[in-house]
């Protein structure tokens, strides 16, 4: 699988009026910080910092998941990617289980 990056939002459970969003970031450890950073530039106003997740996918690409709330409801994904492939991707969430983010990546990604 390639580097992408997929991301998705929901409404937050703490605060009606934030969204909380999901970014799941799959390249090599410094592009990994370096979009991390462009998008908490996009998205400016974080209110709540949620769950940070890293990982090595088989193929040896790296992953983090990066979650918190913003009242941002639109990002400019050229801005965070210059690539094409960022995705909007409705089934990354925060799960219950300890095992469904290794589950949706296995998945979705080997």
């Amino acid at each position: 699988m390639q580097r992408q990056i997929r991301y998705n939002w929901q409404r937050s459970k703490d605060n009606p009026d934030m969204l909380t969003w999901f970014f799941l970031i799959i390249n090599e450890s410094r592009e990994i910080a370096r979009i991390e950073n462009k998008i908490y530039r996009e998205l400016e106003q974080i209110i709540n910092e949620r769950k940070q997740i890293k990982g090595v996918r088989i193929d040896g690409l790296k992953f983090k998941l990066i979650s918190f709330d913003s009242p941002k409801i639109k990002i400019k994904k050229r801005k965070i990617y210059r690539s094409k492939k960022i995705y909007r991707d409705r089934d990354l969430y925060e799960r219950q289980d300890p095992d469904g983010l290794e589950n949706y990546i296995r998945a979705n990604f080997s």
